[in-house]
């Protein structure tokens, strides 16, 4: 029950904090986000040879 008192209702959220409702989108999604930038184009995704540290000293 809201209190009638403008003071008192300043200070009530109108929810219950604790238990966030299901159906409501501004629940937190359950795992990581990922950007839309973050996404790794399809042309990284091909298999690359191994990283080789004397690479540039081989000719």
């Amino acid at each position: 029950m809201r209190p009638n008192d403008p003071k008192e209702r300043h200070d009530d959220p109108g929810f219950d904090p604790e238990s966030p409702d299901v159906s409501d989108p501004q629940v937190d999604p359950v795992g990581a986000a990922i950007a839309p930038l973050d996404r790794k184009p399809q042309s990284e995704n091909e298999k690359k040879p191994p990283y080789d540290p004397l690479g540039d000293l081989k000719q």
